[in-house]
């Protein structure tokens, strides 16, 4: 009998990229058993992610023994090997085909659009967490501000991604003139994507949800970890590093904003 499979992050419970990672192996590993395949996410916001496959079954409740993903330990691993984090967890199960597992192969379930729904150009997502106990992740607020300001006088519709715990950790986000898209469920947040011109993240699960479905994204990198571990792999959207000026980020939200005018 095929153990159950546990993907969670030791450092943290809402670990929406590192989940998001983890689908394509799941499926690879899934497809090759004879059985269907139990598989519980740690982080409960991303269940519904979880795409329909017929060789997996989704737990609601931690099992008491299982194969445990724990990101925290692979991205130890491999976060300055150049295998994707994707690829990371295709070893971990112990799939042959590692090199195979590419970023485009992600997808996630976000269901029908709500009939009503707004419409951004532009979404940022800015909030990230703990980088392995340092700040590597953060890009300055000095040059967010200066960001959304070049924005808005282009008379563009700003929305900002996040959750209250992230506007009372970043008090000064309370303050800007944007719309506070706060604690909406992802599947939500995914069709506010969809209908955006670019997205704009620092290396978080926004970043992964971009990559996954597919719509136009600027991602800030830190220093700390190669681009094909968490960077833009779908030809989607590229990468900059969290020491780029706002000047670098504005030319390339410029850029990504007059791609999609053209569409």
């Amino acid at each position: 009998m095929i153990e159950p499979i546990i993907v969670e992050n030791s450092a943290r419970a809402s670990a929406i990229g590192d989940t998001i990672a983890a689908f394509p192996a799941l499926a690879a590993f899934a497809w090759r058993q004879t059985e269907p395949v139990e598989v519980y996410l740690a982080c409960a916001v991303c269940r519904p992610l979880l795409p329909d496959h017929a060789k997996i079954c989704q737990l609601t409740e931690r099992p008491t023994r299982g194969v445990v993903l724990d990101i925290q330990e692979i991205a130890q691993r491999h976060l300055r090997s150049g295998a994707s984090m994707s690829q990371g967890y295709m070893e971990a199960i112990g799939l042959p085909d590692v090199a195979r597992v590419k970023i485009p192969e992600i997808s996630i379930e976000i269901g029908e659009q709500p009939e009503t729904m707004q419409q951004f150009d532009v979404l940022l997502a800015p909030f990230s967490h703990s980088d392995f106990g340092t700040n590597t992740k953060i890009w300055p607020k000095e040059n967010w501000v200066t960001l959304i300001m070049a924005l808005r006088q282009e008379g563009l519709a700003v929305g900002l991604l996040g959750t209250t715990q992230d506007l009372h950790e970043w008090e000064f986000w309370q303050e800007q003139p944007v719309k506070n898209i706060i604690d909406y469920p992802l599947q939500e947040v995914g069709h506010l994507m969809l209908k955006s011109k670019v997205v704009i993240s620092t290396d978080n699960g926004i970043n992964w949800m971009a990559q996954a479905l597919k719509v136009r994204h600027i991602v800030l990198l830190p220093q700390t970890s190669h681009p094909n571990w968490s960077g833009n792999l779908a030809g989607n959207g590229f990468n900059l590093p969290v020491t780029a000026d706002s000047a670098t980020v504005i030319a390339a939200a410029r850029g990504a904003i007059a791609h999609a005018k053209q569409k």
